[in-house]
């Protein structure tokens, strides 16, 4: 096995170009090459990487011609040629010989040449043991020998999967490929185990609603008896139910455990944390399903049954906030009481007392808000809802016209550290509350320090330009300006910070090997601590690589990002461009076109609404990146006179953004044009919308956002205008040039 630093060394020996980690000019035979293969014109590709090879002798372009010449190979199903390409490619290009001699295995196999194709995956193993193609690899061997009848070779190399770490979902594959091979064995208690286990372990995988129906079929086949399952694996397949955000099937499978009422604790109840657990889970899955008087029931069960002092302790804080939302308020200040004595030390206890102060808001108990809201920011000088807290009981006392009551609570909140997002929002109504009291010169202060230190938020273009921000777009329609952003680790391999799954993530970028490149990238990013700078780089070879939700949520978790500066810093500049990406944007620019919408508006919902994740479901069942409900998917294509859709189109990009933006327009049009209006009935639906302007029909339009009785869609009105604002900044810098109708 090449040994890395010589990998590294020959990397850098073939690194002379300042953009490119290898390959000849971007007007080469080479990079003419690449476009027909991401054409997939793969005949032509095929003749130009030959073309490449014949002119570049002893160049660096050698090895990724030679290598492309058996991915285009591959594209045509010539599988004896990809095979002989991709061997000489093993050969001349040792960074990437592990992908060579995978798709080497695989052209054999799909030749029918399954020795050379296990010889192939075998080398793959032995030569490159760390290797994210290792699983994949043992995968195929598994299928080979399970094709041939070599059931015991089929399961020892499934053995060899599940012994060690796991990558993607080879744990789940591997467990099905055994249980087919202890099936050709005759082992058939030891195959409806393992079915089991799949079907218990890995609910979520295609796989496990086939390994349920194959063991119930062997089982009745071979007239054996299934061993129960054990009520802890029950829960666990419930549980990722749970995680992943569907809760109905979650609370379906948590219903069928055995031993456990849905009315009452088990007869049998010894103080076992699994029983509470159950109980408290169920309770959950109600409360996200907005069920809130069965949540109630199931926390309640828990608070009087459990014996462990950490379930009940927690049980009885969402029974709190559970009998909140049914409308049992004064319940809710019962239990808040007997939380408040039992758990003096609980952590909950400040996001407790914050929630009594709303009840109390709610219920137009104002004097007694504004006193519990006080009183938590006092005893919980550390906890983040302080900040909350002294907002809510500033808003209280500017509504009520105490406006040096209501500067006092939000200068207090401004002096607290860190004050975050809350500065902004108490410079901007610090402004409004000074111009109350006819103290212009303070106010026009305040605002000047608004706009200085936060010059895109969304508070900030209220000052600037309210019109603008509450108005529909009327054009022109610019074009972003979005230039490719440099390496941050250089360009020489072997750079500090530059392990062997970036470099790799890097080349197959090159190459136009996109999901290829993803799991490298993936790899790296799984590899832990490494500099500041990497972790950029991976950010920004996803965003390269189309991946904007891997790059959007990399850069947000590894980094504290602060809000955009007037004259931001160059790498604070390129923090938020991999924070905002412009994904998919020429669909996005051909929409906002169409149907007459700000285009940074729309990149903005995108963003809020999946952080361009294009397989997002949301736990009501909303899909894709602009979170369309399936129902109102049917409507609008209907509508759009389009025909056979189906829910699962909503899983396309096109269709997504083309729904999304056609509902979006017409909130727009209900309501008049007011983007602030639009926004909230996207979030929230029309009805809601109309309903609080009812309630308040001579409402500022600043007043009726921060007065939006939900909190999320509050939140997310000022969130989508703060990120559009901030996606003119970095995109639609002025003087801009208009783009063609």
């Amino acid at each position: 096995m090449v040994a890395l630093a010589t990998l590294l060394l020959w990397l850098g020996a073939l690194a002379p170009t300042p953009d490119l980690v290898a390959g000849p000019a971007p007007e080469g035979i080479f990079d003419q090459a690449l476009l027909l293969y991401k054409k997939k014109d793969y005949a032509r590709a095929l003749k130009e990487f030959q073309r490449t090879e014949e002119e570049s002798k002893d160049n660096y372009a050698l090895p990724e011609a030679i290598f492309m010449q058996g991915q285009a190979l591959r594209g045509l199903q010539d599988w004896p040629a990809a095979a002989r390409a991709f061997s000489r490619a093993a050969e001349a290009f040792p960074l990437l010989a592990d992908y060579a001699l995978f798709f080497q295995g695989e052209a054999w196999q799909m030749g029918d040449e399954e020795e050379k194709s296990l010889e192939s995956y075998r080398s793959l193993i032995a030569r490159f043991p760390r290797s994210v193609l290792v699983p994949p690899a043992r995968l195929k061997i598994a299928e080979i020998h399970l094709r041939r009848k070599e059931y015991p070779l089929a399961a020892e190399a499934c053995g060899e999967i599940l012994g060690r770490p796991p990558w993607k979902d080879s744990l789940a594959q591997a467990l099905y490929l055994l249980a087919q091979a202890r099936e050709g064995m005759n082992q058939w208690s030891e195959a409806v185990k393992t079915y089991q286990e799949l079907w218990w372990k890995h609910p979520l995988h295609e796989n496990a609603k086939k390994a349920r129906a194959r063991w119930e079929a062997l089982a009745k086949e071979k007239k054996i008896v299934p061993e129960p399952i054990a009520r802890d694996a029950l829960f666990n397949r419930a549980l990722q139910f749970y995680q992943a955000g569907s809760y109905e099937i979650a609370l379906r499978e948590l219903n069928q455990i055995g031993g456990a009422p849905l009315q009452s604790y088990p007869v049998d109840y010894a103080g076992d944390l699994g029983t509470d657990d159950l109980y408290f889970h169920r309770g959950m899955c109600h409360y996200r399903l907005k069920q809130y008087p069965r949540a109630t029931e199931n926390f309640d069960l828990v608070v009087r049954h459990a014996r462990n002092e950490a379930a009940a302790e927690k049980s009885l804080f969402w029974l709190f906030q559970a009998q909140i939302r049914s409308g049992r308020k004064e319940e809710a200040l019962q239990t808040h009481s007997l939380f408040q004595v039992s758990y003096p030390r609980s952590p909950s206890l400040p996001q407790a007392l914050y929630l009594k102060a709303a009840v109390h808001e709610d219920s137009g108990e104002t004097e007694k808000a504004v006193a519990h809201y006080r009183q938590m920011a006092a005893q919980f000088p550390q906890s983040p809802f302080r900040f909350a807290a002294l907002w809510s009981a500033g808003w209280i006392e500017y509504r009520r016209g105490n406006f040096p009551a209501a500067l006092e609570d939000w200068d207090r909140l401004a002096r607290s550290d860190p004050p975050s997002r809350w500065l902004e929002k108490v410079l901007y109504w610090k402004g409004r509350a000074l111009d109350r009291m006819n103290r212009p010169q303070e106010a026009e202060e305040a605002r000047r320090k608004l706009h200085r230190d936060f010059p895109a938020s969304y508070y900030s273009q209220m000052v600037t330009s309210p019109e603008g921000t509450w108005s529909v777009f009327r054009g022109p329609f610019l074009a972003p300006q979005d230039s490719p952003l440099p390496s941050f680790l250089g360009n020489q391999a072997g750079a500090p910070g530059m392990s062997v799954h970036l470099e790799k993530g890097r080349i197959l970028l090159r190459l136009a090997l996109l999901p290829l490149a993803a799991e490298e990238l993936e790899a790296a990013e799984g590899e832990g601590s490494s500099p500041e700078e990497a972790w950029m780089e991976i950010s920004r070879l996803y965003r390269e690589a189309e991946e904007y939700y891997r790059s959007n949520l990399l850069v947000r978790r590894k980094f504290a990002l602060k809000p955009l500066s007037p004259h931001p810093s160059e790498r604070e500049r390129h923090l938020q461009v991999l924070a905002y990406p412009l994904g998919n944007s020429d669909l996005v620019q051909q929409v906002s076109r169409s149907l007459r919408i700000d285009p940074p508006l729309l990149y903005a919902l995108i963003l809020e609404e999946s952080r361009y994740q294009v397989r997002a479901v949301s736990p009501a069942g909303a899909r894709g990146l602009m979170q369309v409900m399936p129902q109102t998917g049917q409507q609008i294509a209907k509508q759009l006179k389009m025909r056979g859709f189906s829910p699962q189109q909503l899983f396309d990009p096109a269709v997504n953004i083309r729904f999304g933006s056609w509902y979006f327009a017409r909130m727009l049009e209900e309501f008049g044009g007011k983007v602030h209006l639009a926004l909230a009935a996207y979030n929230a639906g029309p009805h809601m919308v109309r309903k609080w302007l009812a309630a308040a029909p001579s409402a500022a339009q600043d007043e009726f956002v921060e007065s939006i009785p939900y909190a999320e869609t509050r939140n997310y009105v000022i969130r989508v205008l703060s990120s559009a604002q901030v996606y003119r900044f970095l995109y639609w810098p002025q003087p801009r040039k208009p783009l063609q109708p």
